[in-house]
């Protein structure tokens, strides 16, 4: 099903509609009281922007980076080692305290 179609059916359910709606605005009314409590809102914004940009542009050599440096520490026998012993803690969570 498509997003339009989904949306026909979801706007067709009025009461679902209406508490959509409020839950929206009551989100948004703490999100304004927490952003004018904090002075330098703005700024913190346009840091988070630029800090995203930067991300978004060098990904892929942040995900080489990352995937070299595990390669690195799971190679050799320690890593052979982790890496036969990760599904039993996967199977066996009451290994690690009933988690």
């Amino acid at each position: 099903m498509k997003h339009a179609q989904k949306a026909t059916r979801f706007i067709a359910d009025e009461p679902r509609t209406d508490w959509h709606d409020q839950a929206l605005w009551f989100v948004r009314q703490k999100r304004d009281l927490a952003a004018h409590s904090v002075p330098e809102w703005e700024s913190l914004r346009e840091l988070a922007s630029q800090i995203k940009l930067h991300t978004l542009a060098n990904l892929s050599e942040y995900l080489e980076t990352f995937e070299a440096k595990a390669r690195q520490r799971c190679s050799g026998p320690l890593g052979s080692q982790r890496r036969r012993a990760q599904p039993d803690r996967i199977r066996n969570p009451s290994e690690r305290g009933g988690q």
